[in-house]
């Protein structure tokens, strides 16, 4: 078996770019991959629909940042960092990608983006949204300073806590428990009409959104299936930024081959670097990549990436 490092280099270099559009000043460029076979899974919110598996607190009292994870499935499950979940005795969101074996039990690190509840509104959690990219790129940097210095996948809950305000107050909304996902609901339809004019990646692997010259967020998964089921979430997070909290978006028209020349570009850079490797919660292994403005992770099982996250600044 290769390490896990030599993988994920291959895995970023042998991205092709299949689509390039602008919308409102943003770029989006879908990807695709052709690296070998995967394991068999179910992703995380198809389990869900399918009541294949629960996600509850770990306790009845509860525990801030944990939750417990119940496979009930014959398959294995991938869970995507950044996914919120809503419900029990506040909602959270994943601190990290990770692959639960089939028929398993297993607590997983979260972080609060509710900070005003603490008290059961259900006895499980459902699906929401995704984190959007500037809270990614919090809660994902305080989550590697945190492996590199106490192997923990704990993040800084302050941190995210003051995303969750900022978040709020860039929607125009306030909550009642300080919750992510009033900010979503306040302003659902210009969300859903920025992604449904997007429309669909088909045949993509991943995307990567450029905001003038620069990539803010670049997510890719190892089979078409996967980025499909997870694309409208992803996007919508990468949309609440653009639509929100970004005051410079460029004016005139966007070069469209200049951007796919500088995504490639971007990819073969990350590629470079070295990243650190640590036990991923579950199967596998977790990557973390760091710079001065980007913050990249990346869960490899066996020969495989299943998923690589990264965002900028």
């Amino acid at each position: 078996m290769r390490l896990a490092t030599a993988v994920l280099e291959e895995f970023l270099k042998s991205h092709r770019v299949v689509r390039v559009l602008e919308r409102g000043g943003v770029t989006v460029v879908g990807l695709a991959t052709s690296t070998g076979t995967a394991p068999d899974y179910l992703t995380f919110d198809e389990a869900l629909d399918r009541a294949l598996v629960d996600v509850e607190e770990v306790s009845a009292g509860g525990s801030v940042p944990e939750c417990r994870v119940r496979n009930r499935s014959a398959s294995r499950l991938l869970l995507v960092e950044g996914e919120e979940i809503r419900g029990a005795k506040q909602n959270r969101i994943l601190n990290t990608s990770a692959f639960l074996e089939k028929e398993s039990e297993t607590v997983i690190p979260v972080s609060c983006v509710e900070k005003g509840r603490w008290r059961y509104e259900s006895a499980t959690f459902a699906k929401g949204s995704r984190a959007p990219s500037s809270l990614l790129y919090a809660m994902k940097s305080s989550v590697t300073r945190s492996l590199r210095s106490e192997a923990s996948y704990r993040s800084d809950q302050w941190a995210v806590w003051n995303e969750t305000a900022d978040c709020l107050s860039a929607a125009g909304t306030s909550s009642p428990t300080d919750s992510l996902s009033d900010a979503y609901d306040k302003r659902r339809k210009e969300l859903d009409d920025f992604v449904g004019r997007i429309g669909s990646l088909e045949g993509s692997t991943g995307v990567a959104v450029l905001v003038g010259d620069r990539v803010v967020a670049c997510e890719l998964f190892d089979r078409p299936a996967t980025f499909s089921r997870l694309q409208e979430r992803i996007l919508t997070g990468v949309a609440f930024d653009v639509l929100f909290r970004n005051r410079d978006l460029p004016a005139g028209e966007v070069d469209l081959r200049e951007a796919s020349r500088r995504t490639e570009s971007w990819l073969e850079r990350l590629s470079g670097l070295a990243p650190s490797s640590h036990p991923s919660v579950g199967l596998g292994e977790n990557l973390r990549l760091e710079e001065a403005d980007l913050v990249g992770s990346a869960l490899v099982v066996g020969d495989s990436v299943l998923h690589f996250g990264a965002q900028g600044r």
